[in-house]
């Protein structure tokens, strides 16, 4: 199983009106009201700056403020990955209704698009990958790549990232592209976050539990260039794997040739390279809902509970009330935040329902 999502967009808004500093209608129609937003802290250059649950943000200049003397006349929007989400959400995952009314809009400038694939069948093994960097076995418009890993205090490998390209090369207005695969699901582990019932559903299908995400971010020039492919009509899988070619070419040598131009492409690199039209973007990510996480409670956690409220009865304590003096996270995750506020939305009759599915599924 393959899936698309946007994992970051970032654009500024840039005024012709000299008093003019942020733009609250372009918000509403995205789907948002800057109304509903939290103050925080000016980023970027700007002095202002407001966040809604952490992962839409807006940036800008306040007049009655101090202005940076590196700031522009414009106002910046930052949608991280869970904010991406729950923006295509709001447009049915119509991204090319997103990009088409930004651009008519007017002002708007492209800052970073990330694209993402996820791979939830390991069609191309990390392992393999690392194998042809080290040896050479290949080609590449980036002149670097770079190979992180995390491991425990045993020193078993948790997880790793391969990056091609240098995330932090600066490019002048030009602007920058590059790539970096990650094993997803060891991010979900270090966060000890509950994975998506369309993901935990697949695993138990096929029977194997692996997410892989082949992640390649766009910045300035680049990132105005794939949006004016998907409004010419190119659909995300071709932009994707045309840009990642572009990106890391794997190769297998020629016995006895040194010249790369020569050498053959590797054929489990091109097949996964191969692009289909009719692939388009898909909510990757379907966040854990109340229903969701109810069901995971019953079936994963009411047994340890039960667990444990036998050895507190046997051993003199109470994990109900240990349960309610336990020290809480300071603050919710975004993914949690974004549970919450769907949440907000449900009618009492759903609400009841979960409830009692959840105490039927008990009996």
């Amino acid at each position: 199983m393959l899936k698309y999502k946007v994992d970051w967009l970032a654009f500024s808004v840039s005024f012709d009106d000299e008093g003019q500093t942020l733009d609250p209608q372009i918000m509403k129609m995205l789907g948002y009201d800057l109304a509903d937003f939290e103050e925080i802290p000016g980023r970027f250059f700007y002095n202002s700056g407001a966040t809604y649950r952490n992962y839409v943000n807006v940036f800008w200049n306040d007049p009655e403020k101090q202005r940076h003397k590196n700031s522009s006349r414009t106002m910046t929007v930052v949608f991280t990955g869970q904010g991406s989400t729950e923006l295509a959400e709001k447009w049915d995952t119509n991204w090319f209704g997103i990009f088409s009314a930004l651009k008519e809009y007017g002002g708007v400038n492209f800052t970073r698009i990330d694209l993402a694939l996820d791979d939830y069948a390991e069609t191309v093994k990390f392992s393999d990958i690392e194998k042809k960097l080290n040896k050479g076995h290949y080609r590449s418009s980036r002149k670097s790549y770079n190979i992180v890993k995390t491991s425990d205090t045993e020193g078993r490998t948790l997880g790793e990232t391969i990056y091609i390209g240098n995330a932090r090369a600066q490019n002048g207005s030009r602007g920058n592209i590059y790539a970096r695969f990650y094993d997803k699901k060891a991010q979900y582990e270090s966060k000890n976050e509950l994975f998506p019932t369309d993901v935990r559903n697949y695993w138990e299908k096929m029977g194997k539990e692996t997410w892989q995400r082949y992640e390649i971010s766009f910045s300035k020039k680049y990132a105005l260039k794939i949006v004016d492919q998907f409004l010419q009509g190119d659909k995300v899988d071709k932009i994707f794997k045309t840009s990642l070619r572009n990106l890391l070419e794997i190769l297998t040598p020629r016995r006895g040739d040194t010249n790369k131009n020569r050498w053959y492409k590797t054929k489990w690199w091109e097949k996964f390279l191969a692009y289909d039209e009719a692939m388009d973007f898909s909510l990757a990510e379907r966040d854990v809902m109340l229903g969701d996480l109810l069901e995971w409670l019953r079936v994963a956690v009411l047994p340890s509970l039960a667990l444990l409220e036998q050895v507190g009865y046997d051993r003199g304590f109470d994990i109900y009330d240990l349960l309610k003096k336990a020290r809480k996270p300071a603050e919710f995750s975004k993914k949690q935040n974004r549970l919450y506020i769907n949440s907000q939305t449900l009618s009492d009759e759903v609400i009841n329902h979960y409830l009692s599915e959840f105490l039927g599924g008990s009996k």
